[in-house]
């Protein structure tokens, strides 16, 4: 992706001159195979996934909020694979910047307050030990994590 990413911003810094550079040899072409070889599947599964639950008549993915993913509201919204994977991928794309910056952010803010980072590690390890992985309900019983939130 990042690739990509930087073929935009080369683009955008030639002006027009980019089109004419890859009229015959377009530089993004490889790169979104590799996006769609990679994202395709989920879509197709999802797509799956709704057209059982519309067969057997299940609950919407909004009645359902326990099982249900975002790309499952999607599929549920719209058949056009098209349209589910543009949506997806445009909602990848950003969580994956916002999430890189909001981990930095707090590990900065944990490294400024070693005594709130081994609270939180007491809590995590009493709750989870040390390899089972934190179930929703395992989280909403944190109450450190839950009174630092509200604080």
């Amino acid at each position: 992706m990042e690739a990509a990413q930087f073929n935009v911003i080369r683009r955008r810094s030639s002006g027009i001159k980019w089109y004419i550079q890859e009229f015959f040899n377009d530089s993004q072409a490889k790169h979104i195979a590799i996006v769609r070889r990679w994202i395709d599947p989920l879509v197709s599964q999802a797509l799956k996934r709704e057209a059982k639950r519309k067969e057997d008549g299940g609950p919407l993915p909004m009645e359902d909020p326990e099982n249900a993913t975002f790309i499952d509201h999607l599929a549920a919204s719209c058949d056009n694979p098209v349209m589910v994977r543009d949506q997806l991928f445009n909602l990848l794309l950003a969580a994956r910047d916002t999430t890189s910056t909001l981990l930095t952010f707090v590990t900065y803010l944990l490294s400024l307050h070693p005594e709130i980072m081994e609270k939180l590690r007491t809590e995590v390890l009493e709750t989870c030990g040390t390899s089972e992985a934190p179930s929703l309900d395992i989280l909403r019983g944190m109450r450190y994590r839950e009174w630092l939130y509200f604080t």
